[in-house]
């Protein structure tokens, strides 16, 4: 065996290169030669050596088949070679801009946080393919940088600051690994808004545009979220993967993530048959203030040391100590010398040896003699001087006054962490091992990482609900990436790879790109919501090209043999496949859940308020039945005759409570005095939603409820219904007649629906003949019922409640007038009465009830999730015109309106909501404003918005036009213009409505002059294509006047100059 000791450090491959190639050649040539010699070598160096020439090959393999496949994509996808050197721009430059800021701020950076970082904000080529996609598709600049820009700012905000959480982390290189991400990711999205968009103006770097869908495309089109299998598939993987993420570890042993091929793998299991050099060497150190001190400790230790071979935690051990002794363990070395010779008479022995000692001289013995005889003493640890300096270099060491004392262990890797958990405990001694410092760094490391995770998921979530500003988009934006990330930790789990400081580290880059591709698929979701005929298509695409070329990029290195580069492409590889399929199917599938309803859009997108209150509804209803049905058997026992008046008492309380839990709802009952319940009647009402039954069962205990078979049956409150002496229908109402007579001899009442159903569209539908047949066989009186408003809060279509208004109107008594069923004579005329009563009554509470107010939240909601500014500035409006109250109370409610300059329609909407017999016109020549409207108003034929610049083009006649804000966009004498135009076809007993500033009202008119600068120049709510222009009002009437028309000014303005102007014929 051969011990060569390398001049270089082990990280210095390219001088070790040189040696171990020596070294081959040279066992090349003994090889060769013939005998029976075999030579192998082995060491730290050559391992290192092997390690870099395998990650050198893997790379270059992996880095060419990328190359070679991600070129081939993009040429055949975007037909244009340069795409490619465009692609890479904004990571060359922004990683060359953060390096720049880096060095004249902080000073300097690590070669690892370099190229580490490199990897990682290679995520920034996502941002030009969004770009890329998104241009190819609409071939307008404009238009693309209007869909992808605020995604972009927001995917690179919550990037870089996940980068920046880095910080937690108590290690230098990832903290400025964290710098130099946040850096890079934050310039290439600047770079990509703001100089990619001009190259891609510049001849010969333009992408075509192209209507031909590609074999990706068609992959991106494909609505896999509407796949049932697909969707239960993940469901069930997820639950699968929360159980598998149990088993995933943390390797903190650097060293099993070596490349080791297989002729130094040979070798080191021949040499651990010979020797144990190829174990692990574990330094133990003392230290004193003196070298007697330290050699003290150690001796101190042997004990301790002794029991850890004997456990089999230590092969062998080496020490200064052995040849350098203390002066009391001197003092005993010579106390057992002489404690064995006293044993032995030393004359005796002599006398013996000289008589056995045939042919050997008299003095051949001397020497021994007079060394079992000599008188020891200790001898001064400065008298080993020659022998310290000379042998034991390596293991006594002397600095700054203290004395260190090495002692070398050989262990099995396997056994280190025994030996390191038994010897921690010992203050005196000093553990010095690489794996061991490695562990505890990595225990560090995943102590902070956990601390990381938690961090940059809260502070990606912050930042997503404020650029959404809403709490629901902020949580199906973010569950992807929680979901991503437990299919990601549950497949490593399940294939049992652990993490380790190389795809930690990757792991970070996945998460940045679920952050990415979450915001991405969410925007393009809101945009076809607010739009509509924004297809999702383009955002997929573009997030399909940016999993390929990550999967090329690194997915590519799971064809490597160096086992840190295949655990980077597995987690890569699981990550990178999670990510997109979540994103992909999760994310769509539940922002469709909040807007849509088998497929058809939701009169109101679904809320957190709404949607928490209907699930608590929901499940304190059946909790109250179960417990309501637990009771029954308690109540068959008893013998009181109370009981049943209890049971009912106790259904009446739960639906007053159900009632009362509702508070979004306001609940009125008009001329509850109408209603006497010591007489038994017949209840009748109209049928809205769910919350009928529980409105009327709340108003006394004493009634029952005529039900269907689907109630009676019903596995939840059956039980109920049938034990409260409810009646089920379709028995027929003569079958059992007598238990209903008891009842009613009880003092209950009867409560009837005589719709049958619940309305479809909330009017009152032809009431059945069967109430007055009950009636009057009963002489009881019909007590009608009216409700209104529960159709809005919870449709027949609908199961998630909305906030608003029910009001129940009691009306008198009503007399069955008798009639002959021999003779053919039917209730039908008296159930066609009571219909027409009752619809006359609707349309009249109708008319009182649904005012502006009443629908305003109505039309709040039609603008939640089309952007936050949007929401607040709907809010906002309502409130400052009073949810419209004034031009709702002029306008007639059956007349054509022509809304010019509608905007996104707030006006429009509102006056349709309030009567349908108005038909509604909106005109507005800004196209998003006018998309936005008419995918609210999608269902309803009786308002319309349309593009238009009026200033320019003919305007519809109409019985009202509402220029409302709008004439100072323009010149004076295109005001004139406008409102000639209107003035020429408005109807005969028409009127026009217009609201402007009135520049006489110089103070004033500079209020509106502020706020409309804020409208148009900082919040850009309104485009203008000419300066502000704000006329006197005497302008507007005289114009009025010359053409016939009477000019009424109403000024209800506190601080602006906005003066009201009603021109009628």
């Amino acid at each position: 065996m051969v011990f060569v000791e390398p001049r270089f450090p082990a990280g210095n491959i390219a001088k070790n290169e040189i040696l171990i190639k020596e070294i081959i050649e040279d066992i090349r040539q003994i090889n060769t030669q013939k005998t029976n010699v075999t030579v192998e070598y082995y060491g730290g160096t050559a391992v290192a050596v092997a390690n870099a020439k395998r990650i050198k090959l893997d790379i270059m393999l992996t880095v060419n088949i990328a190359f070679v496949f991600i070129f081939l994509m993009f040429f055949l996808f975007f037909r244009r070679i340069k795409v490619l050197f465009l692609l890479f721009i904004p990571v060359i430059l922004g990683a060359g801009l953060a390096i720049s800021f880096i060095a004249i701020f902080v000073g300097n950076i690590s070669a690892i946080a370099l190229g580490i970082g490199a990897i990682l904000v290679g995520i920034s080529i996502d941002y030009s393919l969004h770009i890329f996609t998104h241009f190819r598709g609409n071939g307008s600049i404009i238009q693309t940088l209007k869909d992808v820009s605020l995604p972009i700012i927001l995917s690179s905000v919550t990037t870089a600051s996940a980068f920046l959480c880095l910080f937690v982390i108590r290690s230098e290189a990832l903290n400025q690994l964290g710098m130099f991400g946040a850096f890079s990711v934050f310039f290439a999205a600047l770079i990509v808004l703001f100089i990619i968009p001009y190259l891609l103006t510049r001849k010969g770097f333009n992408i075509p545009k192209t209507t031909k869908l590609l074999f990706l495309d068609k992959i991106a089109a494909y609505k896999i979220n509407k796949n049932k299998f697909v969707l239960i598939g993940i469901l069930v993987l997820s639950i699968v993967f929360s159980f598998t993420i149990k088993d995933i570890g943390f390797n903190g042993d650097i060293a099993s993530m070596n490349y080791l091929p297989d002729n130094l793998a040979k070798a080191e299991r021949n040499l651990k048959n010979i020797s144990s050099e190829t174990l692990s060497a574990v330094y133990v150190i003392t230290m004193g203030n003196t070298l007697e001190e330290a050699l003290q400790i150690t001796e101190n230790k042997q004990e301790l040391f002794e029991k850890s071979k004997r456990e089999n935690l230590v092969s062998s051990m080496s020490s200064g100590a052995d040849l350098l002794l203390t002066k009391q363990r001197q003092v005993k070395k010579i106390r057992q010398w002489n404690e064995f010779w006293n044993k032995i008479n030393r004359q005796k022995l002599e006398s013996i040896i000289k008589e056995k000692s045939l042919q050997f001289k008299d003095n051949a013995f001397n020497q021994f003699y007079a060394l079992i005889n000599k008188k020891f003493a200790p001898v001064p640890l400065g008298s080993f001087e020659v022998l310290k300096n000379n042998f034991l270099s390596n293991y006594i060491n002397h600095s700054d006054s203290l004395y260190s004392v090495i002692s070398i262990m050989k262990v099995d890797r396997k056994n280190k962490e025994k030996l390191f958990t038994k010897f921690e405990k010992d203050k005196e001694i000093i553990i010095f091992d690489k794996q061991y410092f490695t562990n505890k760094f990595f225990d560090i490391l995943k102590e902070d990482f956990n601390k990381l995770v938690i961090l940059s998921m809260l502070i990606v979530f912050v930042i997503i609900l404020l650029s959404f500003g809403r709490i629901e988009l902020a949580v199906i934006t973010f569950l992807p990436i929680l979901l991503s990330w437990l299919w990601t930790l549950g497949l490593m789990g399940l294939f049992g790879i652990k993490f380790n400081i190389f795809n930690i580290i990757i792991s970070t880059f996945i998460f940045g790109l679920g952050i990415d591709y979450s915001i991405f698929i969410m925007r393009g979701l809101l945009n076809d919501f607010k739009y509509g005929k924004r297809p999702l298509a383009p955002y997929k695409l573009s997030v399909l090209l940016s999993f390929l070329t990550t999967i090329l990029g690194i997915g590519v290195l799971i064809f490597a043999y160096h086992p840190a580069l295949k655990s980077i492409a597995l987690v890569s590889i699981f990550g990178m496949f999670s990510v997109v399929l979540i994103s992909y199917t999760i994310l769509p599938w539940l922002f469709n859940f909040l807007v849509m309803h088998k497929g058809i859009p939701r009169r109101e997108p679904i809320t957190l308020l709404n949607g928490f209150i209907s699930v608590f509804s929901l499940l304190l209803f059946v909790i109250e039945s179960l417990a309501l049905t637990v009771l029954i058997p308690i109540f068959y026992v008893l013998p009181f005759r109370f009981v049943e008046r209890f049971f009912h008492i106790l259904i009446s309380a739960s639906s007053k409570f159900i009632v009362w839990i509702n508070f979004t709802i306001k609940k009125e009952v008009i001329g509850i005095k109408k209603i006497d319940f010591s007489k038994p009647s017949v209840i009748v009402s109209n049928h809205q939603s769910h919350l009928d039954l529980v409105l009327i069962l709340r108003l006394n205990p004493k009634i029952i409820v005529i039900t269907n078979k689907w109630v009676w049956n019903n596995p939840i409150y059956g039980f109920v219904v049938r034990y409260a002496g409810y009646y089920p229908i379709y028995n027929g109402i003569d079958n059992n007649f007598d238990k209903i007579r008891k009842k009613v001899k009880d003092g209950y009442s009867i409560l009837i629906f005589p719709e049958g159903t619940r309305t479809v569209d909330g009017s009152i539908k032809r009431y059945h003949q069967g109430a007055f047949k009950l009636a009057d066989e009963l002489n009881l009186d019909i007590q009608p019922i009216l409700i209104h408003g529960a159709y809005q809060c919870l449709p027949k279509t609908e199961f998630f409640m909305r906030s608003g208004r029910i009001t129940q109107k009691i009306f008198d008594k009503i007399k069955v007038k008798p009639v002959n069923l021999e003779n053919n004579e039917t209730y039908r005329q008296q159930a066609k009465d009571l219909t027409n009563l009752m619809r006359k009554e609707f349309k009249l509470l109708s008319t009182e009830k649904e005012t502006p107010e009443f629908y305003r939240q109505q039309l709040i909601n039609q603008f939640i999730y089309k952007g936050p500014v949007l929401e607040w500035y709907t809010k906002v409006k309502t409130k400052l015109e009073k949810n419209y109250s004034f031009f709702n109370q002029i306008i007639p409610l059956e007349a054509n309106i022509v809304d010019v300059g509608c905007g996104y329609g707030h006006l429009a909407l509102m006056l349709r909501y309030v009567s349908t017999g108005r038909i509604i016109t909106g005109i507005d020549y800004d196209n998003e404003k006018i998309e936005t409207a008419n995918q609210i108003a999608r269902n309803d034929d009786g308002i319309n918005f349309l593009v238009k610049d009026v200033s320019e083009e003919e305007i519809p006649k109409a019985d009202v036009y509402i220029i409302n804000d709008v004439l100072h966009y323009m010149p004076e004498d295109l005001q004139i213009a406008v409102l000639n135009k209107c003035l020429d076809k408005v109807s005969e007993k028409g009127m026009i409505i217009v609201r402007d500033a009135d520049a006489d009202l110089e103070k004033r008119t500079k209020v509106t002059k502020t706020t409309e600068i804020q409208s148009t120049k900082i919040f850009k709510f309104n485009k203008t294509k000419y300066k502000l222009s704000f006329i006197s009002g005497k302008i507007i009437c005289e114009t009025s006047r010359q053409k016939g028309f009477s000019c009424k000014r109403i000024d209800n303005a506190k601080h602006t100059s906005n003066i009201t102007y009603i021109i009628r014929k």
